[in-house]
């Protein structure tokens, strides 16, 4: 990983969504195009934590998220459908073991 990467993610975090844009512009090229693409990955978690992305939505787009997205998507969902695609489509066994888990304990 690039060394200015780690602290770029943990900021981005931090940053409100409406300014995430902004910020990942002042990045260095080196760690601005994963930085983009984690502040997207934010973006459709904040809406999965809302519980504004339907299960269908999720059925159609989860193939193409990143392991960190679908194992956060599992930590912040409540639906239970969503979680059930992410039990079904996860892409690796510890993410789709964590879905199992959520919809039994949750």
């Amino acid at each position: 990983m690039v060394p200015q990467l780690s602290p770029a993610l943990g900021k981005l975090e931090r940053v409100p969504e409406q300014r995430r844009e902004d910020w990942v512009r002042l990045l260095p090229p080196a760690v601005r195009g994963f930085s983009a693409q984690r502040a997207r990955d934010l973006g459709v978690l904040e809406s999965l934590e809302r519980g504004t992305v339907p299960a269908e939505a999720v059925d159609d787009l989860v193939d193409g998220w990143s392991d960190w997205l679908q194992r956060r998507a599992v930590e912040v969902s409540r639906d239970r459908d969503v979680l059930g695609v992410l039990s079904r489509r996860g892409r690796t066994k510890g993410i789709r073991r964590s879905a199992v888990d959520a919809l039994r304990h949750g």
